[in-house]
């Protein structure tokens, strides 16, 4: 049976960022790819950055957003399924 290759990303996350952010996960996913990594776990509110939602609600992000879809896009064809 093959090894499960898992892979924990600490990274800066800065509040607002979004394209910075994006651009920066998914520099860590072509890495991850590079080294057969099976799945890759990233810092909650790693694409917003810590941003309160209570104070900014209009940068809470939903399933539909732009930035979810970009997310969505940066991990097709990585994967086996």
């Amino acid at each position: 049976m093959p090894a499960l290759r898992i892979a924990l990303v600490q990274m800066r996350c800065p509040k607002g960022r979004i394209a910075q952010n994006l651009a920066e996960i998914s520099r860590r996913i072509r890495h991850a790819v590079t080294r057969d990594v099976n799945i890759i776990c990233f810092p909650e509110m790693s694409i917003t950055g810590y941003i309160d939602p209570a104070r900014s609600p209009e940068s809470v992000l939903t399933l539909g957003s732009d930035a979810v879809r970009q997310f969505c896009a940066i991990t097709a064809g990585t994967g086996d399924t």
